[in-house]
C-alpha cells in the first residue's frame, strides 16, 4: 500500500463533515468564516470540527 494510498483511507474513514472542512480549510485555503458560511454553521464550529478531525488523524496514524 502506497502513503498516498494509505493517507486516502484515513481521511476517507473520517466523518464526512470532518471530511468537508479539512478539504475547504486545507485544498482550498477557504478562510473559517467562509467555511462556516459554506456548511451552515458558525466560525467556532467549523473551528472545533477541525479539530476534532485533525486529532482523529493523529489518532489513526499513531496507531496505524
Amino acid at each position: 500500500m502506497t502513503t498516498a494510498s494509505r493517507n486516502h483511507g484515513l481521511i476517507d474513514a473520517l466523518a464526512e463533515r470532518q471530511r468537508r472542512v479539512l478539504h475547504l480549510r486545507l485544498v482550498c485555503g477557504m478562510a473559517t468564516v467562509h467555511t462556516a458560511r459554506t456548511l451552515g454553521c458558525t466560525p467556532a464550529v467549523a473551528l472545533r470540527i477541525q479539530h476534532e478531525a485533525l486529532n482523529e488523524l493523529r489518532r489513526r496514524l499513531r496507531d496505524s
